[in-house]
């Protein structure tokens, strides 16, 4: 699941910066790109929450 949140958060950061990159020579509003970038950075941040949650939940099983 760790690594499935970070392939993807990466895939739309990309795609994010490309799009921005490209807004200014375009006529793509440069939010667009904004709003990809930001999106992928609270995607990471939920992953790395459900991926700290898991691994949270796996020691109180081993312990118990």
């Amino acid at each position: 699941m760790y690594k499935f949140f970070i392939y993807l958060c990466s895939t739309i950061l990309t795609i994010g910066l490309i799009l921005f990159g490209v807004s200014f020579f375009t006529n793509i509003s440069h939010w667009v790109g904004i709003e990809m970038v930001k999106g992928s950075v609270y995607l990471f941040i939920f992953g790395m929450f459900m991926q700290l949650m898991e691994h949270e939940i796996a020691r109180k099983k081993q312990t118990a």
